[in-house]
């Protein structure tokens, strides 16, 4: 509307006068490009700077769509307030109840490469805890206290005299000592050598031959204080703690999904607004003012200026066609004029000068040409209904592979490539609103001569009717009301329109998607049936402490072990992309997360047949007193199964001895439990490898190989599960020759005084794995639960043997296929939410266009464009409704509310067409057709 106005303004506003081209230029239209060039063109300056400023809207919402953008970022010292599960406390502190877990974890660190328990490090225990809100991984803090302690019982006397000692009956946690008859161990007695105490065995376990260095103060101090350090981190994280429920300050770091404000579209949204200030203060500096008296917009408003203007109304009327109105106003100069005619203030448009009558068209063509507006046009009406009918098939199609495919493309940079799924879609979706613009607009004008051509309309009806004029929510509803469809249809495709654009922000993103890949990977080594796992072997040193610390104190398994299997060492730099065929790499390598790797491929699992003893069996028990008063039980196993034998009645009585753990005299009513290598008669394949006593169970063992479903980390290849198969399970190696003296070299715990009764396999299953309780040993019912506790933990001990010296190399190159889930994986998807909602709207609004379209069928309507003033005015020129009894003098002064009021054109109807067979135009009553 401000372009239609500006035109018609002009001639008293701009200069005084104004070439015939300004009337019959078309600037009132949708399309930008040929508004801006028809404006600067015959500087209108106002003009271009309204549909400079309409354009730079079109830019401002296109900038808008890619503002906000969800993306994977890494955020770091984030405060987040914490809860203390413990604190550090002296009271009960008991040194006697110290085990010798502490020294194995550090034995652990230093010698296999184990990592600290959760809460400790080499140097510090901390409180264990949790987050007070949501679950995070903290991996720093604001501040750091130390406090010194005094550890009862602890002399100077004791650190001296743990430099050097004469090693005759050292106890040993890693199975070092030679197993005797009845239960015993011992070591050789060498008086003449000196031997490191259990400390300093423990700082040189990495390098224990070389003891020079112990010699030099410095060096001895160097070596003691890291070790004393973490040993006594352990204990403190055992020892030195009490429950509590404490809250703190600290910060965390990690990588989480934010809401980012992104550069790019901030800057170009800052320029277009910036622009778009200065658009608004040079309209409100040049915009025209007071330069018509009356809105011109509507048909009424246009006769009511051309009734006092009869120079312009005769030199257009009779015009047919644009050609002759182009001629007829050629060479002319028009101006507006406020005169006084009678005292009364007239307004018109006046020609002040005229050119030679030789130099303009002597006679008007008779033949007539119809107008119509390009959105009328067939070929636009097809592009119109074809453009989002295809925008639709596309949506679908690619909404379809994204959600079979997981996503539309991998997306590898977090550059401005980010950009293009976010400004594409809307700036298609304008291109879009502006085809249906370019519809809407052309029946808001062609609507009220189309209704005209119809005849016999008020003029209520027809000529003070300017939907151009109202808000797309007021015309919409003035159409419904007035019944006038096409434009109400039109109408509700632009109020669906600008939600295209909306949509269109939130049709793609990306989202980390995990990445199924086919991948192979080369073996590194098998195993050796006839090995003995034995608990010390002078190449393996660490076998029977690795078995000691996994059940013991509840560290992670080693490498390539994972609970009660042991698996085969693979090479890492041999995992294949098999279809690629390269070597494997993560899709997004700047990424930290590691990929899953599932690999089903043969490992082995130990395993026990147990067989329950009669109680017939149990031959006698002895009590030994006096001096170290210990219980032995005598067990009749069959065969040749015996350390001892005597004739009774003339029948040889066999049987196999074993020595209970404690004191004799404790076991009045009171459980008790023994789990022995049988070493003396190891030799005899019938008999058993091992005897547990609580009742009697008598175990044969064997290995079996199986199917491992394993998953992997990578890179670094840490397991984090294995399942065995049981349905591809198969015999390894029968009765495995072992030398596992489990009671030797699982830890010994000093706290629980409930498991006097047991020795440490016992008191591993109940206290450190918690598969068996002491119930379960008093009840004859639950021999099945024993057996199963039984069953695991030997197989946990022995995978941890075996993984240390059971292994051979590859003699043969072995390749397993499996896959790899690649979570580092970032895919474009499309949303099912906007794609609906696009496809939604978009068929609505073709709906509506196919509607307004049938209803604005008709196509010989209007001969000129009425956009411009001189193509209005031709519409009415020579009517009859222009003369003064029709029109009274000042009634361009006068709305059509105010004309209405005064009775101008009551009484009359008025139509579009033929009158007196030769002028097309507005008039009085009904056309001739």
């Amino acid at each position: 509307m401000g372009k239609i106005t500006t035109v018609a303004a002009h001639p008293s506003c701009g200069p005084q006068q104004s070439s015939a081209p300004t009337h019959a230029m078309e600037t009132h239209g949708p399309n930008p490009k040929t508004g801006i060039t028809e404006a600067l063109k015959h500087c209108h300056w106002v003009v271009a700077i309204a549909v400079l400023g309409t354009l730079l809207l079109k830019l401002l919402t296109v900038a808008s769509t890619g503002l906000f953008m969800l993306q994977n970022v890494h955020v770091s010292n984030v405060p987040t307030t914490l809860t203390a599960e413990a604190t550090f406390s002296g009271t009960g502190y008991n040194s006697a109840n110290i085990d010798s877990n502490a020294a194995l974890i550090v034995v652990g660190n230093k010698f296999l490469d184990l990592p600290y328990p959760a809460g400790t490090t080499d140097k510090y225990a901390f409180s264990p805890f949790h987050g007070s809100d949501t679950p995070s991984e903290i991996n720093s803090t604001d501040k750091v206290d130390t406090s010194n302690y005094t550890i009862p019982g602890v002399t100077a006397v004791d650190i001296v005299s743990g430099l050097l000692s004469t090693l005759t009956i050292a106890d040993s946690s890693v199975g070092t000592l030679i197993q005797l008859n009845h239960g015993l161990s011992a070591n050789l007695a060498d008086p003449n050598n000196s031997y490191l105490d259990s400390f300093y065995r423990i700082a040189t376990v990495s390098s224990a031959d070389n003891l020079e260095p112990l010699l030099d103060a410095a060096n001895l101090e160097a070596i003691s204080r890291p070790v004393y350090n973490a040993i006594t981190a352990q204990v403190a994280r055992q020892y030195l703690m009490t429950s509590a429920n404490k809250p703190f300050n600290g910060v965390y770091s990690a990588s989480t999904e934010k809401l980012l404000v992104r550069e790019l579209s901030v800057r170009l949204m800052e320029a277009a607004v910036a622009l778009l200030v200065l658009v608004a203060g040079a309209m409100c500096v040049w915009r025209p003012a007071k330069c018509t008296p009356r809105d011109p917009g509507t048909i009424s408003g246009m006769a009511t200026i051309l009734a006092r203007s009869p120079d312009l109304s005769n030199r257009l009327a009779g015009i047919k066609n644009r050609k002759d109105l182009k001629s007829s106003l050629a060479g002319g100069l028009f101006a507006s004029e406020i005169a006084s005619i009678d005292g009364q203030r007239s307004f018109s448009i006046i020609t002040k000068h005229d050119a030679k009558e030789d130099m303009r068209v002597a006679e008007a063509s008779s033949q007539i040409s119809w107008w119509k507006p390009l959105a009328m046009s067939l070929g636009w009406r097809i592009l119109t209904l074809a453009v989002p009918l295809l925008v639709i098939a596309g949506l679908e199609t690619t909404y379809q592979i994204s959600q079979k495919r997981n996503g539309l493309a991998d997306i590898t940079s977090d550059g401005y490539i980010r950009y293009t799924w976010v400004y594409i879609p809307a700036f298609i979706m304008l291109l879009i609103q502006a085809l249906f613009e370019c519809s809407h607009f052309s029946t808001q004008v062609i609507q009220p001569y189309l209704e005209l051509r119809r005849g016999g309309l008020t003029a209520q009806e027809s000529l003070m009717d300017n939907y151009l004029s109202k808000l797309t929510m007021h015309a919409l509803w003035s159409a419904l009301i007035k019944r006038k469809y096409a434009i109400f249809t039109t109408a509700l495709t632009m109020i669906l329109a600008p939600c295209l654009t909306i949509a269109a922000s939130g049709l793609y993103s990306t989202e980390a998607a995990s990445y199924v890949r086919a991948v192979s990977i080369l073996r590194n080594d098998s195993f050796n049936s006839t090995v003995e796992p034995q608990a010390y072997h002078s190449g393996q040193k660490g076998i029977g402490l690795t078995g000691a610390l996994v059940v013991g104190t509840n560290l992670s398994y080693p490498d390539w072990t994972y609970d009660e299997v042991v698996l085969p060492a693979l090479k890492e730099g041999t995992l294949m992309d098999v279809k690629e065929n390269t070597t494997y790499k993560p899709t997004n390598q700047s990424s930290t997360a590691d990929s899953i790797f599932e690999l089903t491929y043969p490992g082995l699992r130990a395993g026990l047949n147990c067989t329950v003893l009669e109680a017939s069996q149990i031959l006698e028990t002895t009590v030994y007193k006096g001096f170290g008063s210990s219980m032995s039980v005598s067990l009749s196993l069959g065969g040749d199964c015996d350390t001892s034998s005597r004739k009774v009645d003339n029948k040889t009585i066999k049987w196999y001895s074993m020595t209970l753990p404690l004191n004799g005299t404790t076991y009045n009513g009171t459980a008790f439990g023994t789990f022995q290598v049988t070493d003396i008669i190891n030799e005899m394949p019938e008999c058993p490898k091992m005897v547990g006593v609580y009742g009697v169970v008598s175990n044969p063992n064997s290995t079996d190989t199986d199917g491992i479903h394993t998953t992997f980390t990578v890179p670094g290849f840490k397991i984090q599960s294995a399942k065995p198969d049981e349905s591809s399970s198969r015999r390894f190696a029968d009765s495995l020759a072992s030398q596992l003296d489990f009671d030797s070299f699982l830890p010994t715990s000093n706290t629980v005084t409930a498991y006097d009764g047991f020795d440490n396999v016992f008191i591993a299953m109940m206290q450190d794995q918690e598969t068996l309780t002491v119930t379960d040993l008093e009840q004859a019912d639950r021999v099945p639960v024993v057996i199963n506790a039984t069953q695991h933990l030997y197989r946990v001990l022995m995978a941890q043997s075996m993984n240390g010296n059971s292994r051979l190399p590859l003699e043969q190159e072995t390749k397993y296929q499996g896959t790899v889930v690649d979570p580092t994986r970032v895919r474009l998807k499309q949303s099912a939410v906007s794609t609906r909602i696009l496809e939604g709207f978009l068929a609505a609004m073709a709906l509506c266009i196919m509607v307004a379209f049938y209803l604005g069928r008709r196509t010989e309507v209007i001969p000129v464009n009425p956009c411009s003033i001189a193509g209005a005015a031709t519409l009415l020129a020579g009517s009859e409704m222009l003369k003064p009894d029709m029109i009274p003098p000042g009634s361009e002064w006068c709305d059509d509310t105010e004309l209405v009021k005064r009775g101008v054109f009551n009484g009359v109807v008025f139509g579009l067409g033929w009158w007196e067979g030769k002028r097309f135009a507005i008039d009085i009553g009904r056309p001739e057709e």
